[in-house]
């Protein structure tokens, strides 16, 4: 059944991979690779109130998993709630998954966002420590660098501008369509 699901998802029939996926989490409620699976694709779907209640049962199983807190944390920011409120979803996952250098940057990011500029920065930092080369966390650093420097005003105006292009651009989380077998 889960060849079927994935072949459907993989062909951008995600409606269909919703049912099949209904279908399957019938049979056995709990199934985690089921339930992990309805998650994700219904974050890709944009069906966010949807996709936390089922992240949250996945959480109640296994409260560990990372890529879960991953996408609790992409549903709640991308519903348009304030940093406060998702990036403690970024931060477990973390430590859980301590050199995922695409969310370490994500976070930097958000940190940036709320004005945490010194703990921006020692995320890139991290970042830069297992790869020195790596831009987004280059362009990261500089940028919460410059508005340590910036009176409040020029640093919100800059955070409106400059922090959502480089996060939009770089960011592929909410993107990211996997689906496991």
């Amino acid at each position: 059944m889960f060849k079927n699901i994935i072949n459907n998802f993989k062909n951008g029939k995600t409606e269909q991979t919703i049912k099949d996926l209904d279908r399957a989490l019938e049979i056995d409620p709990n199934d985690l690779t089921g339930l992990r699976n309805k998650g994700i694709v219904l974050v890709n779907l944009g069906k966010y109130e949807e996709a936390i209640k089922v992240i949250d049962r996945v959480l109640s199983l296994d409260p560990s998993d990372s890529e879960i807190l991953l996408f609790k944390a992409i549903a709640l920011e991308s519903q348009g709630l304030a940093a406060e409120q998702f990036i403690q979803f970024y931060e477990k996952s973390m430590k859980i998954n301590t050199n995922d250098l695409e969310m370490l940057c994500n976070i930097g990011f958000h940190i940036t966002q709320m004005g945490g500029y010194e703990n921006a920065i020692k995320h890139f930092d991290r970042v830069l420590s297992i790869e020195p080369n790596n831009p987004v966390a280059i362009n990261g650093k500089d940028l919460a660098v410059s508005l340590q420097k910036l009176s409040s005003e020029e640093q919100a105006e800059l955070v409106r501008k400059s922090s959502t292009e480089y996060h939009s651009s770089t960011c592929s989380c909410a993107s990211c369509t996997q689906v496991e077998k």
